[in-house]
This record gives structure tokens, sequence and C-alpha cells, in this order.
């Protein structure tokens, strides 16, 4: 016959106090008292029949037992936050997370939403904007769009549009004419929407020009430079088709008349291959995929 197993009341104080090695920290993070703590970590060794920590003046740490039992207690306490989040989205507050840069949700999913809602009923979209690329490997709730390969492990990716660039400012800094000659790019100031990659040094290997004598402004996210190549400040390298709704309604203008590809990178819908919500995910993929169609024209 099975052994009855502690109740779960007693699980979060043994697996704080197990993981900070103090009956004290696992009390400030668990809003009690250290006695408290002890007391439930002398309950749960009593039903257990066995020693989980060695105490000493200074600190707790885990006996073997203890380490053992611990990691069967972070997999039970793991497994019953990940069956209530599931539960709570399937029965109290469905929704449905995409993830993306700020630029995208703000040009392109946001002015889209009243389609959004016209179709998908019953089901919240939560658009959630960050310059970082978000843990989709242990969400199964999520979605995120992303530029790329289209190739990261454990993940279904679909292309929604190749990636191209083309080179952007506002129409009154560059000359009617055009550019004549790509040599005069070095007389601009180049604007960088990103602080850790330098977009210009590539492109430059790429069409053989060195850019290390113009002026350089260094900016975190593409909105914000994009926004600063539309005051008139520089140029700055475009994201197509992103961009492509600034340059139709006149705020920006392209130096080039056909943009450029990126061989193997695209705009990508990505998520876990274990998606807890595949009809779903199938029907956002198709409207977001439809905005970025439409971004095109």
């Amino acid at each position: 016959m099975s052994a009855k197993p502690p109740l779960l009341n007693m699980l979060p104080a043994f697996e704080a106090s197990g993981r900070l090695s103090s009956f004290k920290l696992a009390a400030d993070e668990l809003c009690v008292t250290p006695s408290a703590i002890s007391q439930q970590i002398k309950q749960l060794e009593s039903s257990l029949d066995t020693k989980l920590f060695n105490r000493t003046t200074r600190k707790v740490e885990l006996t073997d037992v203890g380490v053992t039992f611990y990691e069967v207690v972070r997999s039970t306490l793991d497994h019953y936050q990940s069956e209530f989040d599931k539960f709570r989205r399937d029965m109290i507050d469905p929704h449905i997370r995409l993830s993306t840069v700020p630029f995208v949700a703000h040009d392109l999913l946001i002015p889209a939403m009243h389609s959004y809602n016209s179709v998908h009923q019953g089901l919240d979209l939560r658009i959630e904007t960050t310059e970082n690329v978000i843990d989709l490997f242990h969400d199964k709730y999520s979605i995120a769009i992303r530029i790329g390969g289209g190739q990261w492990d454990g993940m279904k990716s679909r292309l929604l549009a190749p990636l191209q660039m083309n080179i952007v400012g506002k129409g009154s800094l560059i000359p009617e004419r055009g550019l004549q000659d790509i040599a005069e790019l070095k007389g601009y100031t180049l604007i960088h929407a990103r602080t850790n990659v330098d977009d210009w040094a590539e492109l430059g290997s790429i069409i053989g020009m060195d850019f290390s004598n113009n002026k350089h402004i260094y900016l975190d996210n593409y909105l914000s430079a994009i926004a600063l190549a539309e005051q008139g400040v520089g140029l700055v390298i475009a994201l197509m088709p992103i961009t492509h709704g600034r340059i139709v309604d006149g705020r920006l203008v392209t130096l080039f008349p056909q943009s450029f590809d990126v061989p193997g990178r695209g705009f990508y819908f990505v998520q876990n291959e274990d998606n807890a919500l595949i009809d779903e995910t199938d029907n956002l993929f198709e409207w977001v995929l439809t905005i970025f169609d439409n971004s095109k024209d």
C-alpha cells in the first residue's frame, strides 16, 4: 500500500528554505515568521520520519535525503503551477499572449485590433512589447514575432514576411535629385536602433563603405530610431515591410528605389511546438499574416 504523502501546504516552506538555505529568508519570502517556518519543517520531518535539514547557528543545509526530496517538491510545485495556469487560462481568464517589439505593436498590430475583435470572440489577446527574446520553451500559451532565420530549438515558426532593408530619412534631408552616388552617405548623421550591434558597419561591409567618420547617434530600440529620423536628425536603416506605411504617408523617404533583401532572414510567427491553443494560434497567425501582407501595399 502506498504511503500517504505530506500535505501540500507544507511544501512551500520546505522549498523556500531549501532554495535559500535559511528559515529566516524563507519566512520573509512567504510573509510568515521564522518560527512558523521552523514549525512546518518539523511537522514535515515528522510526517516523513526523516531529517531533511542540518541546522547550524548561521544557516540550514539540506541533508542527502532532503536534496532528493527537494527535487520531488520542486517538480510537484512546478507541475501544480503549470496546471493551475492552464486551468485559469481555459476556464477563468482565457487569453493568448503575443510578444513583439514596440514598433510592430505600434505601427501594425494596434491599428488592426478592430479586425481582431470582430473575428476572435471569447479569447482575449494580450500584446506585450519588449526588445528582449522571451522564453517560449516553458510557455505553451504565448506567441512571439521574431526576426531571424526561422530555426529555434523546440519552436514552431511560420514566415510572415522576408526581411528587406532600405535607408530612410526625412524628405527635407535628402536632395530632390536624390543621392547620385552612394559615397554621399558620408555626409549624413547615422542613427542606430541598437546599441549592441553596429548595423551601419555591417551595411558598410556589404556596400564597401567606411562609416567610421560619420556622426553616429545610438538608441536602444527601433521605434525611437525611426522617430528621430522623422525629425530630420539623420538617416536610419529601415526594416521592410514594417516601415512601409511611414514611407507611403510621406513621413520618411527611401534613398534607394528598391529595398534590398536580407538573405535567410525574415519576420516569423513563433510558438512552442506543444502550444496548448492550436486552433487559436492558427487563427491568430492568419490575422497577423494578413496585417503583414497589407503593410506591403
